[in-house]
């Protein structure tokens, strides 16, 4: 095996951590929490549901480089809740915030998160009411990369207009 086959075989390869056990335990709670919530809505409309149509956020912090993403994408292949992650047919989407960030481009990247297609849209506010709809309709976990990029822009509290999602987040510290 020659040295450069060697080292891409060794930076390919992913080494389990005792960090991997805490984020896949709040990747539990948060999909729980979830799924106490569509048993709720099931129930009718007379369950008062509460908190739990409130979404929740799990973020998963470190330095450029440290495997942030890595971890998440490995949890939400292995995962049953989200069989299918990739693809239009999972409860998961994920979207990489752009640098720099643009809360346009930020509703384009969500919105083609839920279609997975190169539907089209005439302007930003557009594609938040389609990604909006699909959300509350079908996406169930939103997975927000680089989400620093995100928080940092002035316009981060237009998010609320989103409706109640879990999400999983990764960002540089």
């Amino acid at each position: 095996m020659s040295a450069a086959s060697r080292i891409r075989r060794i930076t390919q390869t992913y080494i389990q951590n005792p960090r991997d056990d805490v984020v896949g335990k709040a990747m539990d709670d948060l999909v729980d929490a979830k799924i106490r919530h569509f048993e709720a809505v099931a129930e009718g409309p007379h369950r008062n549901v509460g908190r739990l149509s409130e979404g929740g956020v799990m973020a998963v912090l470190g330095a450029s480089g440290a495997g942030k993403t890595r971890l998440l994408e490995r949890e939400f292949h292995r995962r049953d809740e989200f069989k299918g992650y990739g693809t239009s047919d999972c409860l998961l989407i994920s979207v990489k915030a752009r640098s720099p960030f643009s809360f346009a481009g930020f509703a384009l990247d969500l919105a083609a998160g839920v279609t997975l297609d190169n539907k089209t849209f005439k302007n930003r506010d557009a594609a938040f009411r389609f990604a909006r709809k699909q959300l509350v309709n079908r996406v169930a976990f939103v997975h927000i990369d680089e989400v620093q990029l995100f928080l940092a822009s002035s316009k981060a509290l237009s998010i609320c207009t989103l409706p109640p999602i879990n999400a999983c987040v990764s960002w540089r510290s």
